[in-house]
């Protein structure tokens, strides 16, 4: 808490916890990709929105990929980022999400458990995940994961290869890369 207090009084945060559209709790459109390209492409159209010229971005699991996009296609609009436990290159552990990708729409409401089942219980990881519970919730799920494209940013090195710019690494951890 202190950490958060810390940073609400140094930074103007436009919306702290929020979802990437059609994640979570947010809606959108039927038939409009919720991909990390897209994602990138609106939190470029968010800053616009509120003036900001530059912003520091903090990013966790896919939502890193439009992170890394963004500091890729507008480096400067990004200020710095932040990624925790995220992506990278084709790293996306798609495996993982297989079976969501899989499911039957048809069957959205059971899909809730599946995300949360664990050999602990965990009511913290529970509270997270229940924005994904009943048919939209499932649906909404279902969505995002087949959205999910690796190949938005399997070359996204390149992007960070011949410019002065952070670079991120395999591990999370950012590096600079020097320009002769």
């Amino acid at each position: 808490m202190v950490a958060c207090r810390a940073i609400v009084s140094k930074f103007r945060l436009p919306s702290p916890g929020a979802d990437l559209v059609g994640y979570g709790e947010s809606e959108t459109r039927a038939g409009v990709r919720v991909d990390m390209a897209s994602q990138a492409r609106w939190m470029i159209q968010m800053l616009d929105t509120l003036g900001l010229a530059r912003a520091a971005v903090v990013a966790h699991d896919v939502g890193s990929a439009a992170a890394q996009i963004m500091l890729a296609t507008a480096p400067q609009r990004v200020r710095s980022v932040v990624v925790l436990d995220g992506v990278y290159a084709s790293e996306w552990a798609m495996d993982a999400i297989a079976s969501i990708q899989a499911w039957d729409p048809q069957d959205a409401d059971r899909l809730f458990p599946v995300p949360c089942a664990s050999p602990w219980e965990v009511p913290a990881l529970r509270e997270m995940l229940k924005a994904y519970e009943g048919v939209k919730g499932g649906a909404r799920l279902i969505r995002a994961a087949r959205d999910l494209d690796p190949r938005q940013t399997e070359n996204i090195g390149e992007a960070f290869a011949c410019e002065r710019r952070p670079r991120p690494g395999p591990l999370g951890g950012a590096r600079r890369v020097s320009v002769d």
